[in-house]
């Protein structure tokens, strides 16, 4: 709320107190005692008339006298600042005064709008904004550095296929410069801690950086700490021969020659992969149906051990009934007025889509799976990985992470 305070008239000084024509007929006694029966609540009207003052009940406020036994300089123009009584509050039954400038109307307040507090908050509002700038190219350059390498395969296998996914899902803005993620027609990564992971750790190797043309907006500053916002910012691949590497790439795909070191890091990428996008396909299940959502150690621990003789196909399909159970147990607990306890949804959850898997274990059950779900699309680094590099295809959906791979034109380029 803007506090505006005006002095009308100042003609006469009695004792302590500046009176403006208005008040001129009062004596320093009946100035205490109308500030004291004003402040305290009392109607306008009647102790207007009381007081013979002629304003109108509404303007009371613009005709206060100053207090002169406190005083100050003024910091825009120089004049003597006195104490100026404002408006009551109707929730406060005591005296409300504040500093105030003859000169130039200043306040020392924040509601004050005088040339010289609008010009002082415009300059703190540009230097705060110069801070935010400067803290923000600083955490661009961190991960600056110019990298140049013989071969794709210097590359770890999961650097190589994240850095084939970003360059296929983001817009070409510069020779090294690429848009941002959420531009992309296809997910860069399963929608979690994932694909931010995988920015991080090419970020680390010095691969990649945050352009220091991206917009401030697609930065959050909290306590002086940066994160950003992973799929707004633009990003500049560091490798000097970037289109040779990423050719390069492409070609060992390509001619089915995948080096030794690759072959290595694959069961172990296929697992992260898979893991991701069943949770993903969790969290979505428990959202849509208004459940906690969040997936802790107990259910991470859980996906992973299905995970080692089920696909992510028919991890789906023990997700999607888990959810149903979870749904169903709440609302027969509250049908029946019986509490639902913060931790019983989730551990009910984890121990439902575990039974589920471990009876189809004990009784033999080949369970078919589910196909993607139409609102978590397929992402590029599932394209990069599986058809490209394995020429897989949806196999490495429907099939358990460690199965096979085909290898009818696949060679080992080292052995």
């Amino acid at each position: 709320m803007c506090l505006s305070i005006t002095v009308a008239g100042l003609i006469t000084t009695m004792g302590k107190y500046l009176l403006n024509e208005k008040l001129a007929h009062f004596s320093e006694a009946q100035v205490d005692t109308f500030l004291s029966r004003y402040y305290q609540g009392e109607k306008c009207t009647p102790l207007l008339a009381i007081f013979a003052i002629d304003v109108h009940a509404n303007a009371v406020s613009q005709w206060l006298p100053i207090d002169t036994t406190e005083s100050a300089v003024c910091p825009n123009c120089g004049s003597s600042m006195f104490i100026k009584y404002a408006k009551r509050k109707s929730s406060i039954k005591r005296y409300q005064k504040v500093m105030h400038c003859n000169g130039c109307e200043h306040v020392p307040t924040k509601f004050c709008h005088c040339a010289y507090c609008r010009q002082k908050c415009m300059d703190e509002r540009t230097a705060q904004k110069l801070q935010v700038s400067n803290a923000i190219s600083a955490y661009c350059r961190l991960n600056l550095a110019s990298v140049y390498m013989e071969s794709a395969t210097e590359l770890s296998l999961k650097h190589a296929v994240a850095l084939l996914a970003l360059v296929r899902c983001c817009d070409r803005l510069a020779d090294s410069t690429f848009g941002a993620l959420v531009h992309a027609t296809m997910p860069f990564a399963p929608n979690n801690d994932w694909g931010v992971n995988l920015l991080r750790s090419l970020m680390n190797a010095k691969l990649l950086s945050i352009s220091e043309g991206t917009s401030e907006k697609h930065f959050i500053i909290e306590s002086q700490h940066i994160e950003p916002r992973y799929g707004y910012v633009n990003w500049e691949i560091q490798l000097e021969n970037i289109d040779a590497i990423i050719l390069d790439i492409e070609n060992l795909c390509r001619a089915g020659n995948i080096p030794s070191n690759w072959q290595r890091d694959l069961p172990k990428l296929r697992q992260e992969l898979a893991l991701a996008e069943c949770k993903e396909l969790y969290t979505f299940c428990l959202d849509e149906r208004g459940l906690p959502s969040e997936v802790g150690a107990k259910a991470e621990a859980m996906l992973l051990d299905i995970l080692v003789d089920h696909s992510v196909a028919q991890c789906y399909q023990a997700i999607r009934y888990a959810a149903m159970r979870t749904l169903d147990f709440k609302t027969v607990q509250r049908k029946n007025n019986l509490p639902v306890q913060h931790y019983q949804l989730p551990s009910y959850m984890v121990n439902t889509c575990q039974n589920y898997v471990d009876r189809a274990r004990l009784e033999g059950l080949n369970n078919k799976g589910f196909s993607r779900n139409a609102h978590i699309p397929r992402s590029m680094m599932s394209v990069v990985l599986y058809d490209t590099l394995l020429k897989m295809g949806e196999r490495g959906f429907t099939e358990p992470y460690h199965s096979a791979v085909n290898y009818t034109t696949v060679k080992r380029l080292y052995d």
